[in-house]
């Protein structure tokens, strides 16, 4: 069963008026008409929080809009890479952790990994320590890829510290110079963010700087 990762009815669906075109069409797309392929393009802006939803005159809006001039970064990875989409909040799933609802390491086998912070509250340091975390459990040297969602309340320097401590994890300490690792990817806390289906095989072309879907979420 196919699942979906992605905005809510109060945090992302009820701001479509205020966010770019593209965004509607993508959900049109994603959910509603659906192909074989679909690829990802980076939004031309992007927000991050809400002005007070308290207010009534607030309803539906955005904080200010701000130009998406870095565009996905990608840190390391060559050719082409494919597996099946899993990840999610990375607090989340740090509280999953030795519970019987997280997965075994095999589970990450042929996966592509995606992960987000949540407003305010994931440090530089924290996700280093997650992303260690899974080193250890062997899931780095399973995966097909790493993908990281815009880091939210992060300010450009954190942002650039975030991009040194995720690959110094993977590069440095666990020797893993192949594992695609693409950060500032359009998913997690802030607008406009992509669908992410569970489980679909996606392709990630390191050579092209692509990520795409290679089978429909829908049928």
């Amino acid at each position: 069963m196919v699942t979906y990762y992605g905005p809510t009815v109060m945090a992302g669906i009820s701001q479509l008026h205020r966010l770019e075109e593209n965004y509607k069409r993508h959900i049109q797309d994603l959910l509603f008409h659906p192909s074989d392929t679909y690829e990802f393009q980076p939004y031309t802006q992007w927000s991050e929080g809400y002005p007070d939803w308290a207010d009534p005159n607030n309803t539906g809006e955005i904080n200010a809009n701000k130009l998406n001039t870095e565009g996905w970064r990608w840190l390391q990875g060559e050719g082409i890479n494919s597996g099946k989409l899993y990840g999610g909040c990375i607090e989340v799933l740090e509280m999953l952790k030795g519970t019987r609802f997280f997965c075994d390491v095999e589970f990450f086998n042929d996966k592509i990994l995606f992960l987000e912070n949540a407003e305010g509250t994931t440090t530089v340091e924290h996700i280093r320590r997650t992303i260690r975390s899974y080193g250890m459990q062997g899931m780095l040297e399973r995966i097909q890829a790493l993908l990281i969602g815009r880091a939210r309340d992060y300010s450009d320097q954190e942002k650039q510290q975030l991009d040194d401590a995720i690959i110094s994890v993977v590069r440095d300490e666990f020797q893993n110079h192949t594992l695609p690792v693409i950060t500032n990817v359009d998913f997690g806390h802030t607008d406009p963010m992509f669908i992410l289906p569970m489980g679909i095989r996606t392709e990630i072309n390191c050579d092209e700087k692509r990520i795409r879907l290679v089978e429909p979420s829908v049928l």
